[in-house]
């Protein structure tokens, strides 16, 4: 399809350039939960980093730590894979209600 051969002529010249590409599918049958393609592309990236050494586990989760600072607990979280690299130490929030959040 014309998306599928755009992404593969942007990405070439990227992964030569250092960069790291991840993909996620839509899956039509897990509608019902929410941005399913975006964690099952992040959680395979993550136990990627997970096994690829120790090197490369420090040097994407300092980068990881330095963006996020004590919030990585939210993505540690959403994407549990990440507590593999960062570790337990992030701050989870509480959990608030809808409404709790609007103030």
């Amino acid at each position: 399809s014309g998306k599928t051969s755009l992404v593969r002529a942007v990405m070439t010249p990227l992964l030569g350039d250092g960069f790291t590409f991840i993909s996620g599918k839509f899956d039509q049958l897990q509608h019902a939960q929410p941005l399913t393609a975006i964690i099952s592309a992040f959680d395979r990236y993550f136990d990627e980093v997970s096994g690829s050494g120790a090197e490369c586990i420090d040097v994407t989760k300092n980068a990881i730590l330095e963006a996020t600072g004590d919030c990585c607990g939210v993505l540690t979280d959403f994407f549990p894979s990440l507590g593999q690299i960062v570790g337990s130490h992030c701050v989870i929030p509480a959990q608030i209600g809808p409404k709790e959040a609007q103030h």
